[in-house]
């Protein structure tokens, strides 16, 4: 008996080994197949490669790329310089005639020329310089040699992006007061769940509980996205015990059975 059971345990050892290593393999094959396809979308993005010389060294170089950079010694500045003028002429004109054109200025030219708004402009632009002083003390994550390192530079898209949006101080709450910027919310994390591989659909109706429609929102750091996860993990273990005990407590008062 002994035998037999030994040799029945190893048989059922051995399915159960050739139907993981089928799961494994459908497993890697998707994960191939998103890599393939991951692969082909970042070399459409990057466009062609050039080669390069650096300090001696033959490097390759994705022109593409480097447009969406500031560059290690700031060499898209007028790039930059171009696109944060472009914000701030584009908000200037915004403040100016968009709503009620016909409004009179608060800010007159003699308040501009009193002595205590010439001693506050002073004292802003004095505090400016001393904080650019200090800021040029943080660690150059944009250079190259900081290329290993967790942190690295932020994109021109994000830079001037962030600040476009902060002229119009939008608080990203409800829509009646971001109506745009919770847009650009909705829109980005959906592009982010398409890009993972989640349901997308543009048309809401496909939503069901089978195929699922995904959603997401954009916390303002990873500490808070990571702490928000375990919420959501925390609030789904526990809601099946708390289901029940509600059941338990007010299906009868109700006249409902368990």
């Amino acid at each position: 008996m002994e035998g037999e059971w030994d040799e029945t345990t190893a048989q059922l050892r051995r399915k159960k080994s050739m139907k993981l290593s089928r799961l494994s393999w459908k497993k890697l094959h998707a994960i191939g197949k998103f890599s393939a396809e991951m692969e082909k979308q970042v070399k459409k993005a990057t466009g062609e490669v050039k080669e390069t010389v650096l300090g001696g060294d033959t490097i390759e170089v994705w022109p593409a790329t480097a447009a969406w950079f500031m560059g290690p010694k700031a060499e898209n500045e007028e790039l930059v310089r171009g696109m944060l003028n472009y914000c701030l002429d584009q908000h200037v004109e915004f403040r100016k005639f968009k709503y009620f054109p016909l409004d009179p200025n608060y800010i007159t030219p003699g308040i501009q020329d009193s002595d205590s708004f010439l001693q506050a402009t002073k004292k802003l632009e004095t505090e400016l310089v001393g904080l650019t002083s200090r800021l040029k003390n943080s660690v150059p994550f944009f250079n190259f040699r900081s290329q290993g390192h967790m942190m690295w530079d932020t994109t021109i898209a994000a830079n001037v992006g962030y600040i476009a949006a902060l002229f119009y101080n939008q608080n990203n709450v409800a829509s009646m007061a971001s109506g745009v910027t919770l847009q650009l919310e909705r829109e980005v994390a959906r592009e982010l769940c398409g890009m993972v591989g989640y349901n997308v659909y543009e048309d809401i109706s496909k939503h069901s509980s089978e195929h699922p429609c995904s959603w997401g929102h954009l916390p303002n750091g990873g500490t808070v996205a990571n702490l928000e996860a375990m919420w959501a993990a925390r609030c789904l273990k526990f809601n099946g015990l708390t289901l029940q005990r509600m059941m338990m407590e007010r299906f009868p008062s109700e006249g409902l059975q368990i």
